[in-house]
């Protein structure tokens, strides 16, 4: 503390405490996010699609983690992709990948994790200063054996410890780091991509599709009777 002296109106001398001044503010620290979204569009080619992911990946120094095409015959083909995107370009890219197709629809959510980041980080030098105290004492230890296993049973479980915290804290710097966006493609034949689809162009879609399900299902009946007539034949025939 700083000793001030004061000298009142009377003469006489006062010594007062002062508080020293706090120089640096604390430091501010960086905050942690996991950022995830999913988009869903309606493409005319899906090849077309899946080389638009990857170049918009390449662009933005994303990666897809996971990729699947659903190409079986008879039915309109679909595709996803799983990118991990650095976070700084996040937002950048939702907007680049949402304009790939018609958007139908675009989920976000974020999850902060700044308290359990740091937590687990200060956790985990404490168990460095209790291996570090550990192991001095283990070098300088000249007791019995007994003793000397005591203590490397607790060093065990220590580091056990603290690998498991390293684990969940390079979770979370690889999930804060690295955004998660994942993209579904459904491919439309005759699509015509347009800003806001019209109500006609919406009974269209309604109409093609209830048409391809009536044919699928024509299709199922008639392979289920030729499965069936065989046997309805051996049947009849006594």
């Amino acid at each position: 503390a700083l000793n001030l002296t004061l000298v009142d109106r009377s003469g006489s001398m006062e010594t007062e405490h002062a508080e020293p001044a706090n120089d640096a503010a604390a430091p501010r620290l960086e905050r942690k996010i996991i950022y995830n979204a999913t988009l869903d569009l309606i493409v005319k080619d899906l090849e077309d699609i899946a080389a638009g992911v990857e170049e918009l990946a390449r662009k933005h120094d994303a990666f897809i983690a996971k990729s699947s095409l659903d190409t079986h015959p008879g039915r309109p083909r679909s595709g996803s992709w799983t990118i991990r995107v650095p976070a700084t370009r996040y937002s950048e890219f939702l907007n680049a990948a949402g304009a790939l197709g018609e958007l139908e629809r675009r989920t976000e959510d974020s999850r902060e994790v700044t308290a359990e980041f740091y937590d687990l980080d200060t956790r985990i030098r404490n168990k460095r200063v209790e291996e570090e105290r550990l192991l001095k004492h283990l070098a300088d230890s000249t007791g019995k054996l007994e003793d000397i296993l005591a203590v490397e049973k607790e060093l065990s479980r220590v580091r056990s410890e603290m690998e498991q915290m390293q684990g969940q804290l390079r979770v979370l710097q690889d999930l804060t780091a690295l955004s998660t966006v994942t993209l579904n493609a459904r491919e439309i034949q005759g699509y015509v991509p347009q800003a806001s689809p019209t109500f006609g162009t919406r009974i269209g879609r309604a109409w093609t599709q209830s048409l391809d399900s009536l044919l699928t299902a024509g299709k199922t009946v008639v392979i289920a009777a030729v499965f069936f007539a065989p046997w309805l034949i051996v049947i009849c025939l006594p």
